[in-house]
């Protein structure tokens, strides 16, 4: 039960200014085999050199860290100014436990916290709960019965720490399958000959330490995409996670913002943090190098599809920009075979925001793709943002060039996920493919 309640490898942060009024939980982490990082309150306001972290899911922290300081304001001041000097920016979500014997504190406490603490300094927590300390210096055994409860209470958090934990022991468990499967062992020989071999895997020419490196994370990352598809068919797994979900009857889809939908769309579908300069497929590029341009513009393609969307004489898109997707095979990549791309055309729309009765600009929630043009040939990604512009891609999967691998920062955009170039492609391929029927 442990393992569900709290996170694993190293995500629990205990912060106290008395070390033996945490030896229960220390003594109690350790039993279970949970790792975690003590900080120690009185060093940590001399120490100016402290490596925020990242990743931790759960932290427990005393109120009281300064002995002598009676103003509630100040002893809340004393945590925000705790939490912002150990939590890193983009720490992801995470739960503090007031480890108090002051309980009634905690709303106070919690106003005052969430109100403090800026996303520019720190990551505010998900949910924050408390403990009384003297229940477990009476009955240790409860703590984890305890946090449990108080989870229970934030079910969407505690669903993403159990998955966090039954995924991160992935490569764990990859380079434990490699070495059984090779009947090696654990020494640093056994361990540079399954490198030896990985490197070699897919290769017959000579290779150096690059396209050594290349091919080893090459099968990693299949690998590791496969031991995660493993969630998808353990019913173990599911049912576990599934306890998380009775959340899902209240809600509606519909009733989300295109924003939100947006930014999680562009989250799971597009890399704007990658560089041209990665070797992969993908890559959307700003583009006036197209040498029939005005064959592709009055295509059928172009004419229905590039024009302005209005509604109630409001202008939704009217902004058109010319971009290529690289969708070259990315095995040409992987064997660094890349020298001729294959690149398919299309348009980058940016969606306006329009004026609602009380003045507000917000944008519209329409599935603007049917408002475009609905040809077989079309292919639409969902809308997502970029900065702070809510775009669409759509590209003529008919309209496919191959050209010579070249880098080009200065009209690099971002790179497609491997899933969505992969149906872009597939797209493309049945175009291609199509089959006429013989007939009379």
């Amino acid at each position: 039960m442990t393992s569900n309640v709290l996170p694993r490898f190293g995500k629990v942060a205990i912060i106290d200014n008395v070390h033996a009024e945490v030896e229960i939980v220390e003594q109690l982490l350790t039993k279970h085999g949970i790792p975690y990082v003590y900080y120690d309150y009185n060093k940590l306001i001399t120490d100016h050199e402290i490596n925020k972290i990242e990743g931790i899911r759960l932290v427990f922290l005393d109120i009281r860290l300064e002995d002598g300081n009676e103003e509630n304001k100040n002893i809340y001041s004393v945590l925000a100014l705790t939490i912002e000097s150990v939590i890193a920016t983009n720490n992801g979500p995470y739960t503090v436990v007031l480890w108090t014997n002051e309980y009634h504190l905690k709303n106070e406490v919690e106003k005052f916290l969430l109100e403090r603490l800026s996303d520019e300094d720190t990551t505010k927590p998900t949910y924050i709960c408390a403990l009384d300390k003297k229940d477990f210096h009476e009955n240790p055994e409860t703590l984890f019965g305890k946090i449990s409860d108080e989870l229970n209470k934030n079910r969407p958090l505690e669903f993403l720490t159990t998955l966090e934990s039954m995924t991160m022991d992935t490569p764990i468990r990859l380079l434990k399958m490699l070495l059984s499967e090779t009947g090696n062992g654990v020494d640093a020989i056994d361990i540079n000959q399954l490198l030896m071999l990985l490197a070699s895997v897919g290769s017959t020419d000579e290779i150096n330490s690059v396209k050594a490196t290349r091919n080893i994370l090459t099968v990693i990352a299949d690998l590791v995409k496969d031991s995660c598809l493993e969630l998808t068919s353990s019913n173990d797994r599911i049912s576990e996670l599934a306890r998380f979900m009775d959340i899902i009857k209240d809600f509606k889809s519909q009733n989300v913002p295109i924003e939100v939908k947006a930014r999680i769309n562009a989250a799971l579908n597009v890399n704007m943090h990658g560089s041209e300069n990665e070797k992969l497929p993908g890559k959307v590029y700003k583009t006036d190098q197209i040498e029939d341009l005005e064959a592709f513009d009055n295509s059928t393609f172009g004419k229905k599809g590039k024009h302005p969307i209005s509604k109630n004489d409001k202008i939704l898109v009217d902004t058109y920009e010319l971009i290529k997707v690289d969708i070259t095979p990315g095995c040409d990549y992987a064997q660094d075979k890349a020298f001729i791309s294959t690149y398919v055309y299309g348009y980058l729309i940016h969606i306006n925001k329009v004026e609602d009765k009380n003045g507000n600009k917000e944008w519209m929630n329409l599935e603007y793709n049917k408002k475009i043009s609905e040809v077989r040939s079309v292919y639409f990604t969902p809308c997502f943002l970029v900065g702070e512009d809510l775009c669409m891609l759509f590209v003529n999967t008919k309209w496919i060039r191959f050209e010579k691998y070249e880098t080009n920062n200065e009209n690099f955009l971002f790179r497609l996920n491997d899933a969505l170039t992969s149906d872009i492609r597939k797209n493309a391929a049945d175009n291609i493919a199509r089959v006429g029927i013989p007939s009379v």
